[in-house]
């Protein structure tokens, strides 16, 4: 307890104006033992003056008893798609979508009946979808949290704020808005479709075969559900399931690309292989669009052993100047500036295909290697966002940013212990990096570390006055580098 107010207080205090610290310090003074309810107040009426958004939780703990548990609140990267993963025995999978207000596209309750919502509201919903659609995932949050004030039950409401805070990589309170839309209406496919989407991405596949078979008890002919069964299946080594869930989504949908693909990658690496089909169901994927693989294509014709995967390039030496921005070379810089452009239109999977094409001409380049990784953190592919960090770390130990990350990474993947390992040696490289401060705060506070969290967010907030300024990785994220963060670098990680 008396760690974690410590680590808050130290965060808010290095940036005063840091508006998630103060939250989060308020957070903790509110549920200490006993609770120290006149300064939560003070700190979380400074969060709302800097742009946080109320929160009820909080508010029931201050005005009531001092008992119970609110979590912190980080603003957080997000994700958008599960899809292509680099190593082919990991099919990908598409995003769930938002449904619309008055023709939901996906298993609503009663296997049929769309979830209503009242006319007053339906502007407010329009604007929601609209804000979702450009990738403002916050904008979109507040605006679904308005209509859900105006109508607290509203299966619709609740599972498009669900979706929203799943593509902004908020999985945990996803996870919590898609259980109480399945309660509120426990008939609504969709929710229990995106419900085990979720513990899809977060690796809980039993929890995912659970609710995708609750969907498909509801409606048999939904083939987004039957594709996330079948990956989910092969994760879990049923190959047999696999195959058999992924030809009834390609046979429902035959113009499911992600569907064929994911049907290819299960068949090409059965034990023996079926190449025949698995050639088939890719050409089919490409047909529809998917791009090609060239590690599922590796498996389907290898040059020498049938199962052989391709070497990662050796790692070079770390640069001379730790700290330093990394370089990009000269020629490379237009297609980075377009990996930046696909990103900040929140066009993931193509910005991810831009990096990796970079990373084709410069394997280990540090500058690709971080974005790719937040890039594909943005997409919710937290595994291979890990597996890039920790390659930028190994080409550069000293990279503050990368550590940094993947400890934003490991936080919102619940690895607490790995976060502060990571958070910590970021701030060793750079005592005055505020998100470091804030993270660590945040993961300290969960930990029931009270001083260590109040020491590192009162830090954080008195560390960067610009702190909350425009992000650096787009809308909706004020988590990562401040423009005054960036000046120091010398160098943006996107040209």
């Amino acid at each position: 307890m008396d760690a974690a107010r410590k680590e808050l207080e130290t965060a808010t205090t290095l940036d005063p104006e840091y508006a998630d610290a103060h939250f989060n310090l308020a957070v903790v003074l509110a549920t200490m033992a006993p609770p120290d309810k006149v300064n939560a107040r003070k700190f979380y009426r400074r969060a709302l003056e800097l742009g946080a958004d109320k929160d009820s939780a909080l508010e029931m703990l201050l005005k009531g008893p001092a008992d119970g548990a609110s979590a912190s609140k980080p603003a957080a990267p997000s994700p958008e798609s599960p899809s292509e993963q680099n190593s082919a025995p990991s099919p990908p999978a598409p995003p769930p979508g938002q449904r619309s207000e008055v023709n939901p596209s996906a298993s609503p309750p009663g296997q049929g009946s769309a979830p209503t919502l009242p006319p007053k509201l339906q502007p407010l919903a329009r604007e929601g979808k609209e804000q979702f659609e450009r990738g403002n995932y916050r904008k979109a949050e507040k605006i679904y949290r308005k209509i859900l004030k105006a109508a607290p039950n509203n299966a619709y409401a609740l599972s498009n704020l669900g979706v929203t805070l799943f593509r902004a990589g908020k999985n945990q309170r996803a996870e919590r808005i898609f259980k109480r839309a399945i309660a509120v209406a426990p008939e609504d496919g969709f929710s229990h479709c995106t419900l085990g989407i979720v513990y899809y991405q977060e690796g809980k596949y039993d929890q995912a075969v659970n609710e995708l078979t609750k969907a498909l008890a509801i409606d048999p002919k939904n083939a987004t559900a039957h594709n996330y069964l079948g990956i989910t299946a092969s994760q879990k080594g049923w190959r047999e399931a696999a195959e058999k869930e992924l030809e009834t989504a390609t046979t429902l949908d035959p113009n499911y690309a992600d569907g064929h693909f994911n049907l290819a990658v299960v068949l090409a690496t059965m034990v023996p292989p079926d190449k025949e089909n698995a050639r088939k169901h890719y050409q089919r994927a490409l047909e529809l669009g998917s791009d090609k693989d060239s590690a599922l294509e590796a498996l389907l014709d290898p040059p020498g052993d049938a199962g052989a995967s391709k070497p990662a390039a050796p790692l070079p030496a770390p640069p001379a100047e730790p700290g330093r921005a990394p370089t990009l070379p000269p020629e490379l810089l237009p297609l980075a500036r377009e990996g930046k452009e696909q990103f900040e239109r929140g066009n993931y999977l193509e910005a991810e295909q831009i990096y990796r094409k970079i990373l084709e001409k410069t394997p280990n380049n540090l500058y690709t290697l971080s974005n790719l990784g937040v890039v594909l953190f943005r997409a919710g592919k937290n595994k291979l966002a890990e597996e890039s960090f920790k390659k930028a770390i190994v080409v550069a130990p000293e990279d503050g940013f990368s550590h940094c990350t993947l400890g934003i990474v490991y936080y919102q993947d619940g690895k607490y212990d790995d976060a502060v390992n990571e958070l910590t040696k970021a701030l060793a490289i750079n005592p005055k990096n505020a998100t470091a401060h804030n993270y660590l705060g945040i993961t300290a506070s969960q930990k029931g570390w009270r001083e260590a969290a109040e020491k590192e967010l009162e830090t954080a907030k008195a560390l960067d006055p610009s702190y909350g300024d425009e992000p650096l990785w787009g809308p909706g994220v004020g988590d990562f580098f401040t423009p005054l963060e960036r000046e120091r670098l010398n160098l943006p990680y996107f040209p």
